[in-house]
């Protein structure tokens, strides 16, 4: 379903397509993507569950650290962010990784 994902890997996609829309039932979100890099199927990336701000700040510097495009990308603790992941093949059971920070749209 995210196939195309992996367009994230080259920054002049980026700079064409620097956000995502996601809607729920109960809201619209602008999605900033703020990294995109490809990891194995288990690593930090898909940690789910922070006892702790600074552990969320560490888990974002991860995701801006490995990524394969540049944003410029100011996060806060504060901050909501979605995760997309999709197979990748760089290499045996790679997956590619998309991060974005969510805004939710006016109305």
């Amino acid at each position: 379903m995210f196939q195309g994902l992996s367009e994230y890997k080259s920054q002049d996609f980026w700079n064409e397509h620097p956000a995502f829309t996601i809607y729920t039932p109960d809201a619209g979100y602008r999605c900033e993507v703020f990294a995109a890099y490809v990891t194995l199927p288990v690593s930090e990336t898909y940690v789910l569950d922070y006892n702790s701000k600074d552990n969320f700040i560490a888990y974002l510097n991860h995701a801006i650290t490995n990524s394969l495009i540049h944003t410029g990308t100011v996060l806060y603790s504060t901050d909501h962010v979605v995760t997309l992941s999709t197979c990748d093949y760089s290499f045996n059971n790679a997956r590619m990784v998309v991060h974005g920070r969510m805004e939710v749209l006016s109305n």
